[in-house]
């Protein structure tokens, strides 16, 4: 995969659904469409990474404690990131009766500050462990993040 091309990243959805311009980090069309999310992640790690799961927050979120292990989704299929390489992480609200659908729509539409806490592995199996935060700010409307 050519990681220079952000567009072929961002089409990898697995309801053939496709994320902003040019794999920006959040999208969202019709009023009950789902709502994709994406973060580009490099692994400063001595193994190969395995995302397992996530966790939203439709706010910056500044806590110390991570989130239970019971709140975090599962990802829907395997996310690796070779050693000392770029790769991404990926997630969507598609169920508008999921109570966190609405709090990801808003923030979303909005252009507000989000975070998503992430749940990882080394390749070789292990524990997981909860990766530090990621926040997103978005820049002004129609701007890539």
């Amino acid at each position: 995969m050519n990681w220079s091309n952000r567009a072929t990243v961002a089409d990898l959805a697995t309801d053939g659904g496709a994320i902003g311009e040019a794999g920006g980090p959040e999208e969202t069309t019709g009023p009950d469409d789902p709502v994709y999310l994406a973060v580009a992640l490099r692994n400063a790690g001595s193994g190969i990474a395995v995302l397992h799961g996530w966790h939203f927050y439709p706010e910056w979120y500044r806590e110390d404690a991570y989130a239970p292990l019971d709140g975090f989704r599962r990802q829907t299929r395997d996310l690796y990131i070779p050693v000392g390489d770029i790769g991404f992480w990926q997630g969507a609200f598609r169920d508008p009766e999921d109570a966190r659908y609405a709090p990801a729509r808003k923030v979303i539409e909005d252009h507000g500050p989000w975070t998503v806490e992430l749940l990882y592995g080394a390749h070789e199996g292990g524990h997981a462990m909860c990766h530090p935060v990621y926040h997103v700010s978005p820049r002004p409307h129609g701007r890539a993040f």
